[in-house]
């Protein structure tokens, strides 16, 4: 699984460019209330679009310059067509290995290893 801040970037530049589209990212990070003994993860749900990127399970911060996705795991990404419906989702493409998103949409994935 590949880092949140080296895949939102990726997408952000994407969805840039493909203002019909919006990536729905399914990621991992630890609890922040879990003690040591028990490292269980949250699974999270953040938004790409038109080159922003916002969470949906958690406040945003309003600087900007913050990474939304950070150190995260990336699970996968879910291509929908703009405007995000939660209820009404279209989805192009769900569940795609950010690798393979990565490559298909001419981004190297290698530099950010």
């Amino acid at each position: 699984m590949r880092r949140g801040k080296d895949v939102e970037a990726a997408l952000e530049a994407y969805t840039a460019e493909k203002r019909s589209l919006v990536a729905v990212v399914t990621l991992r990070r630890p609890r922040l209330d879990a003690d040591e003994e028990d490292e269980d993860e949250e699974e999270e749900v953040a938004l790409v679009f038109r080159g922003m990127t916002s969470s949906l399970t958690h406040p945003t911060n309003a600087d900007l310059e913050s990474s939304v996705l950070g150190d995260a795991q990336v699970v996968d990404v879910s291509l929908a067509e703009a405007p995000y419906q939660p209820n009404d989702t279209n989805y192009v493409r769900k569940n795609v290995q950010v690798e393979e998103l990565l490559e298909e949409i001419g981004m190297d994935s290698r530099e950010w290893e």
